[in-house]
């Protein structure tokens, strides 16, 4: 699994981490994650931010212990996509950004900036219906 995230452009040792927490279901401290999957703390502690940020992952607090523990979200995989349409919105934007302040006479880099432009929107639609569809019957 870090192998295919980071064939993706993400961090190998994010990758790994996902692996770890998907078949292990139990959840983890920094210092066991770190040693589990032979890192370093810091490194560790880098990977498990970027995958709570994206909402993978989650902060448990035990009563009676100070550590922070982590495990994975309840859906993580609607959250994966969930990060990815955000970043696909965000190019959408860019590329109407740059068509609006493309000069008149570059018509043929409007019209390619167009084709990439409706391959997000149709892409975003499409991903939306799905999880619309996948996750209507959820809790």
């Amino acid at each position: 699994m870090g192998l295919q995230w980071e064939a993706e452009g993400r961090p190998r040792i994010a990758g790994r981490l996902f692996a770890l927490m998907l078949l292990e279901d139990r959840d983890f401290t920094l210092e066991e994650l770190a040693e589990l999957l032979q890192v370093s703390r810091g490194s560790m502690s880098t990977n498990t931010r970027l995958l709570e940020a994206h909402g993978v992952i989650e902060r448990v607090a035990k009563s009676g212990d100070r550590r922070v523990y982590y495990r994975l979200t309840a859906d993580p995989y609607r959250a994966m996509i969930e990060s990815h349409l955000k970043r696909m919105e965000r190019t959408r934007e860019v590329i109407a950004h740059a068509r609006k302040e493309l000069a008149v006479e570059t018509k043929k880099k409007h019209l390619r900036l167009a084709e990439v432009e409706r391959f997000h929107k149709f892409a975003i639609t499409a991903i939306n219906t799905l999880l619309a569809e996948q996750f209507k019957q959820a809790p």
